[in-house]
């Protein structure tokens, strides 16, 4: 028979708020695993984020303390209008739930509290309130190039179709002036294991490629278009939530060429086919001016024709 140890307390009012004065943790639990139950946890099960302290369910937020509402519309909210669209659960939440997130995000905005996000599905483009996206925002608009041409490519769709539609994880796609970059989030530790966040985030440029000798003089070069940075990101993210196990041990694996294995397996198995059925650069390795392997400006996410090179 197994034996199950208390790790934390909390006694929660029903819309999930902790009720002040009625908490404690068990303090022969490990630190790591408390502080992150107690402060990135809550009541309805979802991950608190830590800069604001509202509980994160993927297409929304929910403030547990003030409102006890959601902080933007339902997207639902027109199947229901007798009921507020900011109303959580009904306003019945010891009988009712809510499911989890949806799917992945493009991020316009800085604010959580504007309709400052587009769904994308492979269907159409949705605001947060439900209105259909119909274009205007430069980075949407490329986004949504890339994430379309990456759902029809044979071997991408692999990769996305894991999170189109999918209630368990949100990908929130924000944009970025930097690199394209993922540093794929999970939680917990060695005693009670870890598991992927159920929020990740790229930071996406649509505007920067990579460019890279393919002759022994540097005579000759190929190039690679954004989208193809964009789905080097969604690789890493597929792979953590189909075996965290797997990709820490590949990511502390170093590798000569690529980094890390993590980073090979990335490229090799994701980028190159995607790259060698549109003509673009099949890099070898990962880390810039390493064989030569150097930013490019292009005109948009698609575009893998150089406008100049980037200073790092």
């Amino acid at each position: 028979m197994r034996s199950f140890e208390n790790i934390s307390a909390q006694q929660t009012l029903s819309f999930g708020n902790i009720e002040k004065g009625c908490f404690c943790d068990f303090q022969n639990v490990d630190y790591q695993y408390r502080y992150f139950y107690n402060y990135f946890s809550s009541f309805t099960g979802k991950e608190k984020d830590p800069e604001t302290g509202y509980s994160y369910f993927g297409s929304r937020y929910l403030d547990h303390e003030l409102t006890t509402a959601w902080l933007s519309v339902d997207p639902m909210a027109d199947k229901y209008p007798s009921l507020s669209p900011y109303a959580y659960c009904a306003w019945n939440p010891v009988k009712l739930v809510d499911p989890e997130g949806e799917e992945i995000w493009i991020k316009i905005g800085s604010s959580i509290l504007e309709n400052n996000r587009i769904r994308w599905t492979r269907d159409g483009s949705y605001y947060e309130d439900g209105t259909p996206y119909e274009g205007g925002n430069e980075f949407a608009d490329q986004t949504i190039l890339a994430l379309n041409y990456l759902y029809s490519d044979e071997g991408a769709n692999i990769i996305l179709s894991k999170f189109h539609g999918n209630t368990e994880y949100d990908i929130v796609i924000s944009e970025t002036l930097g690199i394209t970059i993922c540093n794929v989030m999970s939680c917990g530790n060695d005693k009670y294991g870890y598991f992927p966040s159920k929020k990740q985030v790229i930071d996406f440029n649509p505007y920067i490629g990579l460019a890279q000798p393919t002759s022994e003089d540097n005579s000759q070069e190929a190039y690679m278009a954004p989208f193809i940075c964009l789905l080097h990101e969604f690789g890493h993210i597929y792979n953590a939530v189909s075996d965290l196990k797997s990709f820490n041990e590949r990511k502390a694996t170093i590798d000569e060429d690529y980094d890390n294995l993590e980073e090979k397996t990335v490229i090799q198995d994701y980028e190159h086919p995607v790259a060698g059925r549109n003509g673009m650069l099949q890099r070898t390795s990962h880390q810039l001016d390493k064989k030569g392997l150097r930013l490019i400006k292009t005109s948009g996410s698609m575009s893998s024709t150089p406008i100049n090179n980037i200073e790092k």
